[in-house]
């Protein structure tokens, strides 16, 4: 999670983040952008941190400055996060993921009743492990 408090800048040449209040430094990982910089904007629940320039639009974690996305979407002026703070760029991937979790699971309790399964969906049974692993390496919860 970021520092409990930080504060961005923007100059017609760059942008910097700061962690604040007890160390006031620049947020390591993260390299400051230079160039046109259109506009930059925090999440309203703090987690990413975003800016344009004339050729993308870029988010980072403001935890650790790392970049996680970079879209090549020109002539950006304005962005708006979600207001739940829900941004994740595996969000399609983790709901279809959650889905599939949820199928084996009927799949199981029918199994369980003494239902007879065809070989495909004892099959799409011995996925589950497979998938639970790929939900919790894109931070989804099943």
């Amino acid at each position: 999670m970021a520092s409990p408090l930080q504060f961005a800048y923007r100059t017609q040449k760059t942008i910097g983040v700061f962690n604040a209040a007890p160390v006031y430094a620049p947020l390591s990982g993260f390299t400051k952008p230079e160039g046109n910089l259109r506009f930059c904007a925090y999440s309203p629940c703090g987690r990413f941190f975003g800016w344009a320039t004339p050729e993308a639009l870029n988010v980072v974690d403001t935890s650790s400055g790392q970049l996680i996305l970079s879209l090549p979407i020109a002539n950006v002026y304005e962005l708006g996060f979600s207001p739940l703070g829900t941004f994740n760029p595996n969000a399609k991937k983790i709901r279809s993921l959650q889905k599939k979790v949820r199928a084996i699971e009927d799949l199981e309790m029918r199994l369980a009743g003494g239902e007879k399964l065809e070989d495909t969906q004892l099959k799409k049974i011995h996925t589950k492990i497979s998938v639970l692993k790929e939900l919790e390496a894109l931070g989804g919860e099943s």
